[in-house]
């Protein structure tokens, strides 16, 4: 696959990819979302559809309303290393979970805060 359109931001994200430690799986350049484009082990054609977001469906639609209200990457997990993320990849998950407690507290778990891919 050499680009797909993510399905949080619309951006058309194209190849070479921001890979994360899952193989097939990248990071949206832009609002940070997770997309699988290369079938995993153990998958044949036609088990799954790609590109694949890799989130929990419950949160797809909170995740879009932030994304068109704040215009800000929530990262779902940090890039280019997901051991060593800037400032302002913290800062940014930070203001996400902030406003999934605030504006969807339905969605919001405590206990899962510390665990990075809590809504995957």
């Amino acid at each position: 696959m050499d680009k797909f359109t993510c399905q949080i931001c619309g951006l058309t994200v194209t190849s070479p990819y921001h890979w994360t430690n899952v193989y097939g799986v990248c990071a949206c350049p832009q609002c940070g979302c997770l997309h699988q484009v290369e079938l995993q082990y153990g998958q044949k054609e036609g088990d799954v559809t790609l590109p694949l977001l890799k989130m929990r469906a419950e949160f797809v639609d909170a995740v879009k309303e932030y994304w068109k209200l704040n215009h800000k990457p929530i990262w779902q997990v940090f890039v280019p290393d997901n051991d060593d993320p800037s400032l302002e990849q913290i800062n940014d998950r930070m203001a996400f979970n902030t406003w999934i407690e605030v504006n969807h507290p339905e969605l919001f778990c405590e206990e899962e805060q510390d665990v990075e891919t809590w809504y995957l």
